[in-house]
This record gives C-alpha cells, structure tokens and sequence, in this order.
C-alpha cells in the first residue's frame, strides 16, 4: 500500500517494480507530489539535493541515462482531428457550446510543443462526441463551458484520462484458464459439469471464470473456439469439437470493469492512495448518470457474471487495452458488433457479431449492455484521441527506463508511477 506515509523511493518501487529517483526523498503525500510535478515539470527543489554522478547518503543509483536522450525506439501515437461539427443532430446550445471551445482547445494546441496537450483537446472532443448518452456527453459539456482558460481545460482532460480512459484500459497479461490437473474430476456430460461448477455469488476471479465459461459454453465469446482446460475435464466436449472441426485454445476471464477498480480500497486500506483513486473513478461514473454501476460492483460484486467473459489469451489482451471493443447493436439487446482500433488487429477466426446467450437468465446473466457500451466508448476515445497509443508508449518508457532524472523531464512517467492502474499498488 502506498499512501502519505511511504518514503516515495519506496513508493516507486512498489508502483512500477523498477524506478528509482535520484535525490533525497522526504515523506510527502503522492498525489501532492504528482501535482507538484505536473504543475512545475520538475520535482520540488528540496526532494531534488542530490547532483547527477554524487553518491547519496541512501545510496541511490547516480542517473546516467537522460530520459530525453533516449533513442525514439517508442513511436509516437497517430490520432484523428475533431471533426468542424458536433454531429447533425446535436442542437444543445450548451453541446454546441462546449465542442467551440475544444476546437479553439485544439487550434490552440497544435502550436504548443508538448504533444500531451493536443491529445488533451482531442479527449475532451471526443467525448462530447462518443459518450453513449445524452446525460454523459451533457455533464461534460457543462463542465468545459465553466472552464476559465487554456489551463481549466487541461486539468478536466487529465481528469477524464486518468480517471476515465484508464478505468478500462489494464496492462496486465489475462490469467489463462489453469490447464488440467490429475486431481481435478472429469465430467461426462457438459451439463453434469456446468451443474458441478457454477458459483451463484462469485467472490473471487477463479469463481467468476468458472461461471463465465459455464455461461459461454465453455467457449471464447469471439472466436467460438473451446477452452482446451474444460474439454480436457470433459468426455462429451472433445466430440463435439471433433463435429465441428473446431480448435481448443487457452482462455481467460476478461472483466469489462477491471478488479483493481474495487480491490483493497476498504478496510485498513482506507484513505489511501488505492483507495481514493477508485472512489475516484466511481465518482466520474456518477458524475456521466451512472449512479447504480458503483454499487453493483462494490466489493466482490466486481466478479459477478454481467462483468466477465471468456476471451482467447490474445483476445484477451486486446480488449484489456482498448484494441477491440463490442459494439451494440441497435434494437438487438444482446447482439454486438466486433470492432478493432486497426484492421490488423480483426483476425480471420474473429466473429463479426457476437449474440451473448445464457443457460440460466436468474444465475448466469448475460455480459451487461451498459458495462459494455461505456467500454466501446472508452475504446473509441481513446483511438481516435491518440490517448490509448500515448498510454502504450508511456508503459513502454516505463519498461525502458531504469532511474528518472531529477530535472524534471520524466515527469510523465512519474505521474503515471502514482497512479495505482493495474492493482500493483
């Protein structure tokens, strides 16, 4: 856990696993810090005493790489330009308003050096444009309408990126299905096996994966192809996948909402650092009219079955990371298109719809339609902003660099470091 307490070496090293900063490190709140840093563009001078090449008294690790110097082996992201109009529709005097100023945003932005800051513009554009409902894309517009220059602007789009765009973008590998282990029964039938397995209130992600392939057919949702760890278990499945000329593939369980969004925010963790960046993120659900999603998910509710399904690894990985997305289908409640950020990225074996189905309405919900029409959305912004390119290429720097310079210029990363995404913290 990180919280005020926590020297911020140490902090560091618990959020990113490799970084150190060079200087002398007093105990100060992280999230003043990361303010501190984004406002000057270098840390305060007091957290800062040590000189480039000088031993510290700690014994911190000298910086001999500038993060500035570094050969551009990260490309930049590619991003579309705001379209001159809202939409045909849009007649709100407040929408209409507040999509004049983000294009001013982005006029304003092209000349100014810091990439990060057309991609701000960008955001904020396309969520007037993506957010799936006029009570969402109206609490945005009312907020950049209150906005009192370049800099009110800025802080509203790192708002929405850090507490928005990242609630669904996860950087962690999918945990596979275990394979199979002597120990663990065999079923003669699949419904012998969905009756012995399903959980009716999942705890945890091992429940929540056993109810999503009970649910799904023991299937990725998008290829159709089995879990080779549940025909393993099973004498009647391998037929079937024989009948259908099928394959069997490692799957995971993929959450539309992430587990870290609710994981140790309560208890003795209260207050800290984890914990007042969920409540954040709940706080900006609220704020877009999503009142009942914060407790539908609190605490182990996270696992239940309307937020899971079963995804190829692969798949898996790129619905984590806003590379593919479902997206409704109009007049169809349980019908989804398959989108993908690139064309590459469509594979041959992926379905072009998807029709989420259920053995049992009552214990086995289908994946929610709201869940995931906020996903697509976020998926959407994120694309065409550049943001979710720009996130890759900050965890990629992250990868990259061992020690942050202490004149400012990794501030990036740092403020990334402090942001609890992926459960680390």
């Amino acid at each position: 856990m990180i919280d005020a307490s926590t020297p911020l070496e140490i902090a560091l090293s618990i959020a990113m696993g490799r970084m150190t900063i060079i200087g002398t490190m007093e105990v100060l709140p992280n999230s003043l810090l990361a303010a501190h840093v984004v406002r000057n563009r270098r840390p305060p001078k007091e957290l800062a005493s040590a000189q480039p090449g000088q031993k510290h008294q700690n014994s911190y690790t000298p910086c001999k790489t500038r993060l500035d110097r570094l050969p551009s082996s990260n490309p930049l992201p590619t991003m579309t330009a705001l379209p001159a109009k809202l939409s045909t529709g849009a007649t709100s005097p407040a929408m209409l308003g507040a999509y004049s100023v983000v294009l001013a945003f982005e006029r304003t932005a092209q000349s100014d050096p810091k990439l990060r800051r057309l991609i701000d513009a960008r955001i904020l554009g396309y969520l007037l444009r993506e957010l799936p409902t006029h009570e969402a894309r109206l609490a945005v517009a009312l907020e950049l309408n209150s906005c009192n220059g370049y800099d009110d602007l800025i802080s509203i789009a790192k708002l929405y990126y850090g507490h928005f765009l990242r609630l669904f973008k996860k950087n962690e590998g999918p945990i596979p299905t275990p394979g199979t282990h002597s120990s663990r029964p065999s079923f003669e039938t699949y419904k012998e096996m969905m009756r012995a397995t399903i959980v009716e209130a999942p705890q945890d992600r091992h429940e929540a994966k056993v109810n999503a392939l009970a649910r799904d057919g023991y299937r990725c949702v998008v290829t159709g192809y089995h879990d080779r760890a549940s025909v393993n278990r099973s004498t009647d499945l391998p037929a079937q996948v024989l009948a259908e000329k099928g394959r069997t593939v490692e799957t995971g369980c993929a959450y539309i909402f992430a587990e870290f969004t609710n994981a140790n925010i309560s208890g003795s963790d209260a207050g800290s650092t984890k914990c007042e960046y969920g409540a954040s993120l709940w706080t900006v659900l609220r704020r877009f009219g999503y009142r009942n999603i914060p407790d539908e998910l609190s605490g182990n509710k996270i696992h239940r079955p309307q937020n899971v399904m079963t995804l190829r690894t692969d798949v898996h990985s790129a619905f984590d990371t806003l590379s593919l997305w479902f997206e409704p289908v109009e007049d169809r409640p349980n019908v989804y298109e398959i989108k993908t950020a690139r064309e590459s990225d469509m594979l041959p074996d992926f379905k072009k719809t998807v029709e989420f189905t259920t053995p049992d309405a009552n214990i086995l919900p289908v994946p929610s339609r709201e869940y995931l029409a906020l996903h697509a959305a976020c998926a959407r912004v994120a694309h065409l902003s550049g943001a979710g390119k720009y996130m890759d290429k900050i965890f990629r720097d992250m990868e990259d660099i061992q020690v942050l310079s202490e004149d400012g210029v990794s501030a990036e990363l740092l403020e990334h470091a402090l942001l609890p995404l992926s459960g680390r913290v």
